[in-house]
C-alpha cells in the first residue's frame, strides 16, 4: 500500500513516464495536491517489465516494490490508502464511462501533435520534455521512446486514413470540451466537494493540449468558460512551486517549461544513437508495438473493452 504519509526528506513513489502524457500527469498532479512528490522517469521500471507489458504510460513503483498500472487504477489505490481522490461519489459505471470519454478526447487530439507539419516538431518537443529528477538514462530511454511515439501515431494516422476517418477535426474535439464543461455547470469540483481523480484526470489531458504542439486547441479550451473557472481554482490547490503547460492557459505570455540545453543536447545524441543502430532499434520498436495490445492499459483499451460489452463479448477484464 501507499504510506499514508511520507515525509518530506524521503523519496517519493517512482512514476514511469514523461510530462507530456496526460495519464502520467494527471498521477503527478494527484500526488502533488496530497503533497506527494514522485520522481518521474523515462527509463522502464525495469527491462523485463518493459519488454513484458510494453512501453505503457503510467506506472508507479512503490517502496515495497508493488508496481500499479493504469491512472485510475494508481487513483483508486491512492483513495484506498488514505489520500481522499472522490470515489465514493462516482459510481463504476459513471466511472468507466468518465474515463471512456477522456480516451476518445485523447484519441481525438494526440494525431494532432504529429500531423504533416509537425513531424519533426514532435521529435523537438520530446528534446525539450524534462526528466524530474534528471536522469542521464531517462534521457537516452526517452530518445527511444520519441521513435516508438512517433511511428505508433503515425501509424494511427495512416489507418484512419485508410478507413476514410477525419484524423485531426477541431469542431469534434470542441465538442467534446464543451461537454467537460457542461459537467462544470453547476459543479465545482467533478469528483464531489473537493478535487479529485476525475479533476486531475481532465487536468492531465489539459497538460498534453498545452504543451506545445496543438497551439490551435488554447482557443477551443479558453472558450469553456466554467472549464477555464475550474482550471483556476484548481490550480490554487496544487503547488505554486512549478510552471505547468495548463498556466499558458490563463496567461498568453508564458512558454511551456523546457529542459535544460545540457539534458536537450544529450537528448539529440542518444537520438542519432539510436538511428546510427536503426536494425537493432527497430527491432526493439515492432517487438514492443506486438507486444502493446497485450497491456490492458494501452491507450484505446478502455473504448475497445466498452465496444466488446456492446457486443456481449466478455472482455476479461
Amino acid at each position: 500500500m501507499i504510506p499514508r504519509s511520507i515525509p518530506p526528506h524521503a523519496r517519493g513513489p517512482l512514476l514511469y513516464g514523461v510530462t507530456h502524457s496526460p495519464w502520467v500527469e494527471g498521477v503527478r498532479q494527484a500526488l502533488h495536491y496530497h503533497r506527494v512528490q514522485p520522481r518521474v522517469t523515462s527509463y522502464p521500471l525495469d527491462l523485463s517489465w518493459a519488454i513484458s507489458r510494453g512501453l505503457i504510460f503510467p506506472a508507479l513503483r512503490l517502496s515495497d516494490g508493488q508496481t500499479l498500472l493504469d491512472s485510475f487504477t494508481i487513483y483508486q489505490a491512492l483513495d484506498d490508502a488514505g489520500y481522499p481522490l472522490g470515489f465514493a461519489h462516482i459510481s463504476p459505471a459513471e466511472r468507466d464511462e468518465a474515463q471512456l470519454d477522456l480516451e476518445r478526447l485523447f484519441l481525438n487530439y494526440a494525431p494532432g501533435r504529429c500531423v504533416s507539419g509537425r513531424r519533426w516538431r514532435f521529435i523537438v518537443a520530446w528534446s525539450q520534455m524534462r526528466e524530474l529528477p534528471f536522469s542521464a538514462r531517462g534521457v537516452v530511454s526517452r530518445a527511444f521512446v520519441s521513435l516508438y511515439f512517433w511511428i505508433l501515431i503515425r501509424l494511427g494516422i495512416a489507418l484512419s486514413h485508410r478507413r476514410g476517418r477525419p484524423v485531426y477535426d477541431l469542431d469534434t474535439i470542441e465538442s467534446q470540451l464543451h461537454a467537460w464543461d457542461d459537467r462544470l455547470r453547476t459543479a465545482r469540483w467533478l469528483t464531489g466537494e473537493t478535487p479529485g481523480f476525475l479533476d486531475f484526470a481532465l487536468l492531465g489531458h489539459l497538460q498534453c493540449m498545452t504543451s506545445g504542439l496543438t497551439e490551435e486547441l488554447l482557443p477551443c479550451i479558453r472558450r469553456q468558460r466554467h472549464l477555464m473557472s475550474w482550471l483556476e481554482q484548481l490550480l490554487t490547490q496544487l503547488p505554486a512551486d512549478e510552471p505547468l503547460y495548463v498556466h499558458r492557459l490563463l496567461d498568453e505570455t508564458l512558454v511551456s517549461p523546457r529542459a535544460s540545453a545540457g539534458e536537450q543536447t544529450l537528448f539529440w545524441l542518444a537520438w542519432l544513437g539510436w538511428l546510427v543502430v536503426w536494425p537493432l532499434t527497430g527491432t526493439l520498436v515492432l517487438a514492443l508495438l506486438l507486444r502493446r495490445p497485450r497491456n490492458p492499459a494501452h491507450s484505446g483499451a478502455v473504448a475497445s473493452r466498452a465496444r466488446r460489452r456492446s457486443e456481449g463479448v466478455p472482455t476479461g477484464s
